[in-house]
């Protein structure tokens, strides 16, 4: 009986840091403390490498959504991805590849606001191309991506960089805002 102990005592360890959390954010949000200077945010739920995949009716891949963490915060109604990275593919078949440092999920809007290190990349037999940008907000409904950051998109003999960027990938149909410069290259 004896050797049994630390065993129930290792069983109960789970149940006892759930109860520890669910107190620190309980005191944590009560109108006692100081004046709510301390703003602990404090996930519901983390999730190690999520995917998530969704098909069309002939078993093809549309969408793809994965990243290397996925905090929730349900009182936010947010998901915060870190390392987030999208692949949608086209009625062509060419996919768009969409990552950044960090991204969090506005639930109520369905959009994505995607920071650091942004790169869109179309892989694509006939008009490959890359944009990056520092911030980009995108629409999973619309499947299109708006910006007021600074973009870059390069393609093969075409260098374009300006301020603000709009986008539907469904009709592959761009445009930049503010201070376009294009280079082309001659044939």
């Amino acid at each position: 009986m004896k050797n049994r102990l630390p065993f129930y005592l290792l069983g109960l360890s789970p149940l006892l840091l759930a109860f520890f959390v669910w107190d620190l954010e309980l005191s944590a949000n009560s109108p006692n403390t100081a004046d709510n200077k301390l703003n602990l945010s404090i996930p519901d739920a983390i999730v190690e490498n999520p995917r998530l995949r969704q098909y069309n009716l002939y078993g093809e891949l549309e969408q793809l959504i994965q990243g290397t963490e996925l905090l929730s915060f349900a009182n936010e109604n947010r998901l915060q991805v870190t390392r987030p990275s999208f692949v949608f593919t086209e009625q062509s078949g060419d996919l768009w590849n969409i990552s950044a440092l960090e991204g969090n999920f506005l639930e109520q809007q369905n959009i994505f606001q995607l920071e650091g290190e942004v790169k869109m990349l179309r892989q694509s037999e006939s008009l490959p191309l890359s944009l990056t940008t520092s911030s980009l907000n995108l629409d999973l409904d619309g499947h299109s991506v708006q910006t007021l950051a600074a973009v870059l998109i390069e393609a093969p003999g075409h260098r374009i960089s300006g301020n603000g960027f709009r986008a539907d990938l469904n009709t592959n149909q761009f445009e930049i805002l503010d201070n376009v410069v294009a280079r082309h290259d001659s044939l």
